[in-house]
């Protein structure tokens, strides 16, 4: 289930917490809030793994097109960290504006992916 969400920017980014280990004290953002600043072409959704995609609501997966999994499968960090890098690229050159993201596992390499994405979001 989706628990939580800080507002953040990646150009503007929503991190939605899955995970039990990630402490979050902000509420999900309702997708009619998020679409009337966001056209939904300019809206991605990004999870660490194809498992964590499944946690977003339906109406958000039938509503955004751009959806992004850096790995198949939940223990591939080092499959994750590379995507990280190139999906962050397709970003820019995809133009999007808003992306909805899922925290890798506190763990491993998943720590590394989570400061990354941390920082990239955190740019204003």
């Amino acid at each position: 289930q989706v628990t939580g969400v800080q507002t953040c920017a990646l150009p503007i980014c929503f991190p939605v917490t899955i995970h039990s280990t990630q402490q979050s004290n902000q509420s999900t953002p309702v997708l009619s809030d998020i679409l009337q600043q966001f056209p939904a072409e300019s809206i991605a959704l990004l999870s660490y793994s194809s498992q964590d995609f499944q946690q977003f609501p339906l109406q958000w997966q039938a509503a955004i097109p751009h959806h992004f999994v850096l790995t198949n499968t939940q223990n591939d960090y080092t499959q994750a960290a590379s995507n990280l890098f190139k999906t962050l690229r397709s970003f820019d050159e995809q133009q999007l504006k808003c992306v909805l993201f899922t925290w890798a596992p506190q763990e491993n390499l998943g720590l590394a992916i989570n400061d990354r994405l941390q920082r990239a979001a955190a740019k204003r």
